[in-house]
C-alpha cells in the first residue's frame, strides 16, 4: 500500500478525501493530543521531540501521494490542482499544531 501511495497509484479523490482529510487529520489530532499530554507530564526531551515528529513521515508519504496521483488523474484538472496545493498547506499547518 505504501509504495502504491508513493508512486501515485492511489485515485486521487481517494488519496485526498481518505489519506488526507480522514486519516491524515485523526494522525495529527492524536499525536498531538498525547504530545501535549506529555508536556504537560512534564516527560523528557527524549520522549517529547520523536512524538512531536512522529506523523511527519506520513505527512510527507500522502502529500507526495497526493502530488503524484493529481499528475496522473485523468479526473478534473481544477480538482487535480487544488488537491496537490491544497495538501501541502494542510500537511504543514498539521504538522506544525
Amino acid at each position: 500500500m505504501i509504495q502504491a501511495i508513493w508512486s501515485g497509484g492511489v485515485n486521487l479523490n481517494d488519496m485526498f478525501f481518505w489519506y488526507v482529510i480522514v486519516w491524515g487529520t485523526l494522525l495529527n489530532l492524536v499525536t498531538s493530543v498525547l504530545f501535549y499530554v506529555a508536556v504537560i507530564y512534564e516527560w523528557s526531551a527524549v520522549w517529547l521531540v520523536p512524538l512531536y515528529f512522529l506523523p511527519l513521515p506520513y505527512n510527507i508519504l500522502v502529500t507526495v501521494g497526493v502530488w503524484r496521483s493529481a499528475g496522473l488523474s485523468t479526473g478534473s484538472p481544477v480538482f487535480a490542482e487544488v488537491a496537490k496545493y491544497s495538501t501541502v498547506l494542510y500537511m504543514i499547518f498539521l504538522s506544525m499544531s
